[in-house]
Protein backbone atom coordinates (compact mmCIF):
# COMPACT_ATOMS: atom_id res chain seq x y z
CA UNK A 1 0.00 0.00 0.00
CA UNK A 2 1.35 3.58 -0.87
CA UNK A 3 1.11 6.83 1.03
CA UNK A 4 -0.98 9.32 -0.96
CA UNK A 5 1.35 12.56 -1.80
CA UNK A 6 1.08 15.25 0.33
CA UNK A 7 -1.12 18.47 -0.63
CA UNK A 8 0.64 20.87 -2.74
CA UNK A 9 1.61 23.91 -0.60
CA UNK A 10 -0.55 26.82 -1.48
CA UNK A 11 1.63 30.10 -0.61
CA UNK A 12 -0.89 32.26 -1.05
CA UNK A 13 -2.40 30.88 1.82
CA UNK A 14 0.39 29.82 3.98
CA UNK A 15 0.82 34.20 3.81
CA UNK A 16 -2.79 34.51 4.50
CA UNK A 17 -2.56 32.94 7.49
CA UNK A 18 0.54 34.55 8.35
CA UNK A 19 -1.11 37.79 8.02
CA UNK A 20 -4.17 36.51 10.00
CA UNK A 21 -1.78 36.08 12.82
CA UNK A 22 -0.70 39.52 13.08
CA UNK A 23 -4.88 40.61 13.51
CA UNK A 24 -5.03 41.61 9.75
CA UNK A 25 -8.77 42.17 9.09
CA UNK A 26 -8.27 41.79 5.26
CA UNK A 27 -6.37 38.54 5.83
CA UNK A 28 -9.22 37.11 7.60
CA UNK A 29 -11.81 37.98 5.28
CA UNK A 30 -10.07 36.54 2.28
CA UNK A 31 -9.23 32.79 4.08
CA UNK A 32 -13.41 32.92 4.75
CA UNK A 33 -13.64 33.91 1.24
CA UNK A 34 -11.30 31.99 -0.55
CA UNK A 35 -10.99 29.22 1.91
CA UNK A 36 -14.52 29.04 3.34
CA UNK A 37 -12.42 29.29 6.70
CA UNK A 38 -13.97 31.63 9.61
CA UNK A 39 -11.42 32.84 11.56
CA UNK A 40 -12.13 34.79 15.00
CA UNK A 41 -9.85 37.61 14.55
CA UNK A 42 -11.10 39.12 17.71
CA UNK A 43 -9.57 36.08 19.54
CA UNK A 44 -6.32 36.57 17.45
CA UNK A 45 -5.87 40.11 18.79
CA UNK A 46 -6.24 39.23 22.19
CA UNK A 47 -3.62 36.75 21.93
CA UNK A 48 -1.41 38.64 20.43
CA UNK A 49 -1.70 41.35 22.70
CA UNK A 50 1.78 41.36 25.09
CA UNK A 51 0.81 41.71 28.63
CA UNK A 52 1.18 44.60 30.29
CA UNK A 53 3.81 45.14 33.16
Amino acid sequence: MTSPPPPARDSFLEMLVKEFGKGNLAAAELLKSRYGLTLDLAAQRKKNEKPRA
